[in-house]
């Protein structure tokens, strides 16, 4: 009944694994949801319309290479240098970018798949032309497209987010590049439940 409600309305939704957790450090649960969220007795969602989101677990992106269905890979990565990758994503110490990398491009030959890549822009860390410009020399010779996220306010945390000028100036650096990019739309957060408010919620 409910894939029935989907077709009439709009269509199969696009699905992506991200947020609360590392789906590859929960690989076996996310393939089974996968598979039945595919399956045509299920709600036979079309497997391109899927995506895996990670922050660069390598043996997990090396266990999903394997897969024969079309999901899509996402990679949140944020820096593109170690340092500050590794303070952004403390996973980065275990699969630093050099390993990462040569995963992507593993994943890419064997797979044919387009990557998609996630950068939330951070006022003053991770939005400088310089910094867009070495994320576009990390990427060279994969094929991606790059979704920059505005940063949503999340108390306690230092962060803040990019002014737009910043992130039109960071955009047109990696469209220069000759790089795909788009800038997401901030939904939610005027009820403070855009992407990494809730968890913050929940905590207090």
């Amino acid at each position: 009944m409910l894939q029935g409600r989907l077709s009439e309305k709009n269509g199969s939704p696009n699905i992506v694994f991200m947020g609360m957790g590392e789906p590859f450090q929960n690989y076996d649960a996310v393939m089974k949801s996968i598979g039945l969220l595919t399956h045509p007795d299920g709600l036979h969602i079309g497997a391109r319309k899927i995506t895996v989101s990670t922050v660069g677990d390598v043996p997990g992106i090396e266990r999903f290479t394997q897969e024969t269905r079309q999901v899509r890979l996402s990679v949140s990565l944020h820096a593109a240098d170690d340092a500050l990758r590794s303070q952004l994503v403390p996973l980065n110490k275990r699969y630093p970018l050099p390993v990462l990398y040569e995963a992507l491009k593993t994943y890419q030959k064997e797979r044919s798949r387009q990557i998609t890549v996630e950068w939330v822009l951070l006022d003053g860390i991770n939005d400088s032309v310089p910094q867009a410009r070495s994320l576009a020399a990390y990427l060279k010779g994969l094929d991606t497209v790059i979704n920059l996220i505005p940063w949503n306010a999340v108390p306690d945390l230092p962060y803040h987010s990019s002014p737009f000028t910043k992130q039109k100036q960071f955009m047109e650096a990696l469209e220069q590049s000759g790089l795909k990019v788009t800038l997401r739309k901030e939904q939610g957060a005027d009820i403070d439940a855009a992407c990494g408010q809730l968890r913050a919620i929940q905590q207090k």
